[in-house]
């Protein structure tokens, strides 16, 4: 498990003095962490390992996007008491480059023991990585996936950096091995947004059509298969390509390990749909006065036969229970949805039909096909 921490100042003399230039014609040295922890909402935790000869009048200059409360030192394994920190512009040499005018921090140890190395933690603004999900159909049967990690380094560079990644949604939470990535030593240049794939795996999917009632009348493209990816994400970016061509996108509400997988492409437009909405008020009774009667086809103009799956959202009911009566029943009732397996022969066509009594008079589906009859 790897817990992050975001640590407060123990004992810190802070000035922020804006004193223009270099201090006296020196040369600090630039802070150069050799390992980084970015977390997926957005902190960041920098380690360097400071010898004598990194530090000039046992100081070192960090960037301005330095967030002042989380820095910590330690020597010894014991915490440093006393350090200061300036704000100003000053004469730095970045690594592997010339000197140079830059704004920061002058962290100063007036304490500084020379015989053991000191280790500086920090955090900077404006470091963030999400992850993306890419998945490229192969052929008939099987599809590789792609799990991306995409890192915005903002106005921060890192250069030679053992970097981690960890996908976690709160500073007080834990993350396991199956959201921990570490990713090697990379450079992180500012402005410049790093790709990076950080898992790919292949597996088999299935395909089949499938029709949300409650949203359109197009017919989709699914693409199913089961998750083999270890961890869970929450809200995940997703892309899907076919022969070179991103055929469907979105996000997944939730991806978790070894659940189904349905990534949608785009309609189908040789599958035709047609609908029947009948409404009728019974003014004799008191409750659940109307009786909504609904009619769904789908023809089949495609070379061969097809499996249409039709999504229908349950509607329970404002003052009592609607109550269903099903001359078509359904293949399977997870969740909120009605769900039919339609086998759709090629050049034929298949429908589904069912009423329910209820309380309301019209819902939003209505409203487009108003055969309202009775009660007005």
């Amino acid at each position: 498990m790897v817990k992050r921490f975001i640590v407060a100042i123990p004992a810190i003399l802070l000035s922020l003095s804006c004193a223009p230039g270099g201090a006296g014609g020196r040369v600090y040295f630039a802070s150069a962490p050799q390992k980084a922890v970015i977390y997926s909402d957005g902190e960041i935790v920098l380690e360097d390992r400071l010898e004598a000869d990194r530090l000039v009048e046992d100081t070192v200059f960090l960037p301005e996007s330095l967030d002042l409360k989380t820095v910590s030192v330690t020597q010894d394994g014991k915490r440093v008491k006393y350090f200061t920190i300036e704000r100003r512009s000053a004469t730095v040499r970045q690594k592997n480059a010339e000197p140079a005018s830059a704004e920061g921090y002058l962290l100063t140890f007036p304490q500084y023991d020379r015989k053991g190395e000191i280790v500086l933690r920090y955090s900077v603004n404006g470091v963030t990585w999400r992850p993306r999900l890419d998945v490229e159909i192969k052929d008939d049967r099987s599809l590789e996936m792609y799990l991306n990690a995409i890192i915005s380094p903002g106005e921060n560079e890192l250069k030679d950096c053992q970097l981690t990644l960890v996908y976690a949604n709160s500073a007080f939470r834990t993350a396991g091995a199956a959201e921990r990535y570490d990713i090697g030593k990379i450079d992180l240049v500012k402005n410049r947004t790093a790709y990076y794939i950080l898992s790919s795996t292949s597996v088999e999917y299935a395909l089949y059509y499938r029709w949300d009632v409650d949203r359109d009348d197009a017919v989709k493209q699914v693409v199913a298969f089961d998750n083999p990816l270890p961890a869970s994400v929450d809200s995940l970016p997703y892309m899907l390509i076919s022969d070179n061509v991103v055929v469907g996108q979105g996000d997944i509400d939730r991806l978790q390990p070894r659940a189904k997988v349905e990534l949608a492409c785009g309609g189908e437009k040789s599958l035709k749909t047609y609908r029947k909405v009948a409404t009728k008020e019974d003014t004799a009774k008191k409750f659940l006065a109307f009786n909504h009667d609904l009619l769904y086809r789908v023809s089949n103009a495609l070379d061969g036969d097809v499996l249409v799956r039709v999504y229908y959202t349950k509607r329970i009911g404002e003052v009592h229970r609607n109550v269903y009566r099903f001359r078509t029943k359904p293949s399977a009732r997870p969740g909120e949805f009605f769900v039919w397996d339609l086998t759709v022969p090629k050049g034929d066509a298949r429908e589904i039909s069912f009423n329910f009594d209820s309380d309301e008079k019209n819902v939003q589906e209505y409203l487009r096909y108003d055969d309202f009859e009775g009660g007005r």
